[in-house]
């Protein structure tokens, strides 16, 4: 990603022509599904402890009910998928051995989807109850007016 003259930032797409190693194609577009799901299911946990925390905050007890950080809601979520019994952890160990994913995805998200997110105009409309909150499907995040 680069950042450009006005301050928003650029996203180069590649197009994959082949996959190469012992991987498939089947195999690949499962991994990336799977990643998607996991940016998804952690970009909504994330926006919705921040909404939480707007109104722990706005009612005076943020210091007797603590919120959580992307980091242990990142832990959490890879507590809940080994839980289902759908995953294995060999299979989680595959994006990351502590959370659900890595710590450069995670820190991309936070920066530059969440927190663009979570301040500004978009936000304060959130927190006013003039739009909904905001919830990740299909590969951007979406407000309902």
């Amino acid at each position: 990603m680069a950042k450009d003259t006005r301050g928003s930032f650029k996203v180069v797409k590649f197009r994959i022509d082949k996959v190469t190693g012992q991987m498939q194609w089947r195999e690949f577009t499962k991994l990336l599904r799977d990643v998607r799901y996991r940016v998804f299911r952690l970009a909504n946990l994330v926006v919705s402890e921040k909404y939480l925390r707007f109104h722990i905050f706005r009612i005076g007890k943020a210091e007797e009910i603590k919120t959580q950080k992307i980091s242990e809601l990142s832990r959490q979520l890879r507590q809940m998928f080994l839980s289902t019994d759908k995953i294995t952890d060999d299979e989680q160990n595959k994006f990351s051995k502590i959370g659900i994913l890595p710590d450069t995805v995670i820190g991309g998200l936070t920066q530059y989807k969440v927190r663009g997110l979570t301040t500004g105009a978009k936000w304060k409309q959130v927190i006013n109850g003039e739009t909904s909150l905001p919830t990740f499907r299909k590969g951007y995040a979406r407000s309902c007016l």
